[in-house]
């Protein structure tokens, strides 16, 4: 079954407890490696303050179902808080297969995935048109939230009444 994850962490962290929730995440055979996004450095979400982030997706394919899945998940990030001071590691899951969820603690695909452009951008670097759960992909789910606020008022021909 197929899985894409996305891993943060605040930037003075660095990229090192990234790499080793990824370890971790392989750990034991059940979860295997595909695909990796760029690492993006990104401003915090919405009204947040503090430092920039490091964002990135992973692609991965689990024998274990979802909600183990979900689970080893949150583990990875339990046991890396309670081993470290400081910086937190977030393993979030986005997508599994194609499982459309609303529970109390899981909802897939990912909420506010479409508002969230340091998850869209490395989605789409990876598979832009990976179809979502319910429809889109992530190229789509840029190009409106590029356009939002913004409405076309006129075309081209507008260059063409401007005075000689």
């Amino acid at each position: 079954m197929k899985a894409w994850v996305a891993v943060g962490i605040p930037k003075p962290g660095g990229e090192e407890p990234l790499r080793e929730a990824v370890a971790r995440l392989l750990e034991g055979g059940k979860v295997r490696f595909l695909k990796a996004s760029s690492l993006y450095e990104t401003e915090p979400f919405g009204e947040a303050k503090g430092p920039p982030f490091l964002n990135a997706v992973l692609a991965v394919e689990t024998m274990l179902p979802l909600r183990p899945f979900f689970q080893h998940l949150q583990r990875i990030e339990e046991e890396m808080a309670r081993e470290r001071l400081g910086h937190r590691v977030d393993l979030d899951l986005l997508f599994f297969e194609d499982a459309i969820i609303q529970e109390e603690n899981l909802v897939l695909p990912y909420p506010g995935l479409l508002e969230r452009s340091f998850l869209l951008v490395p989605l789409a670097e990876m598979a832009p048109f990976l179809p979502f759960p319910g429809g889109g992909n992530p190229w789509d789910a840029l190009l409106h939230l590029a356009f939002q606020g913004l409405q076309r008022y006129q075309g081209p021909s507008w260059i063409e009444k401007s005075p000689p």
